[in-house]
């Protein structure tokens, strides 16, 4: 935490003594409307308002257009911050462990938006617009309640990860296929009862995540050749995944066949119990 009350880290930043704004973990439940807002600004081009108390931040938030960072996690916003359109030069945007249950239009203005963080919220939609953000690059929607992911996601030319798990969803959208730089994919913990075919098309995807769904089959994958881990574990598979025997580290504990030890094979196979899902945001 930066030293000094809430005021004196706003004064040192008016005098240009610091680019961070930075007030995390303060226990605040409203920002002043009577600061300097324009003077900020010019002056700050990160904020930091994490593991607050904050309900709405200001309107005024939109005046900081020098902005490149903005943290508003761990509050108990029901809505992103008004305003936020107004920043054109953000590239990284983290509003996760809030009570958002809405994202406007307005989120698709954020073009220069690189890394974009809604985990952990009350999520049961994404706008279309999500695709306008050409330059996205990491996108968590994690723990929500999303049935669906709009189908301009396959716009999203440069994103490298998407983390999607523990929502509600039962299928990808066709566009999915177009997304050739992904790299992962995590869908676990969702309602899948087959893998999305748009899924087998991603030839340069190396961690894939269906664990916890209701699969009965998989496709073969034959297309995916830098796939080096396949975690399949606690779905309903029989014992046909041997044709998936080009994959280095296939996890798929907790199926039927695994159950009457039906399926040996000389690949890696992590058992649940080796590893411990662990996430940032």
């Amino acid at each position: 935490m930066a030293g000094g009350s809430p005021e004196e880290v706003v004064e040192q930043c008016l005098r240009g003594k610091w680019r961070v704004l930075n007030l995390a973990h303060r226990d605040l439940s409203v920002l002043p409307f009577h600061w300097d807002w324009a003077g900020l600004g010019a002056h700050v081009d990160t904020m930091l308002l994490n593991d607050n108390q904050l309900i709405m931040p200001p309107h005024e938030l939109g005046a900081l257009t020098q902005l490149v960072e903005l943290a508003v996690d761990h509050n108990q916003l029901t809505l992103l911050p008004p305003g936020l359109q107004a920043l054109e030069r953000l590239e990284r945007f983290n509003a996760s462990h809030n009570n958002i249950s809405f994202v406007g239009p307005d989120i698709g203005r954020l073009s220069a938006l690189t890394h974009l963080f809604l985990c952990h919220g009350q999520l049961v939609a994404l706008p279309e617009e999500l695709g306008n953000l050409k330059r996205l690059r990491v996108f968590g929607c994690h723990h929500n309640k999303l049935v669906s992911l709009p189908d301009t996601l396959g716009r999203l030319e440069h994103l490298e990860w998407l983390d999607a798990s523990n929502n509600e969803l039962e299928r990808l959208p066709d566009s999915v296929q177009q997304l050739g730089r992904l790299r992962t994919l995590n869908l676990a913990s969702n309602r899948h009862r087959v893998m999305p075919l748009c899924v087998a098309h991603l030839t340069g995807l190396e961690n894939l995540s269906l664990r916890h769904n209701l699969l009965t089959d998989v496709p073969p994958l034959d297309n995916m050749a830098a796939l080096a881990r396949l975690d399949l574990r606690n779905n309903k598979l029989p014992e046909t995944l041997v044709r998936l025997k080009h994959i280095g580290s296939l996890l798929v504990h907790g199926n039927p066949f695994t159950k009457s030890a039906a399926l040996v094979r000389s690949q890696h196979v992590e058992s649940e119990e080796q590893e411990e899902d662990s996430r940032k945001h």
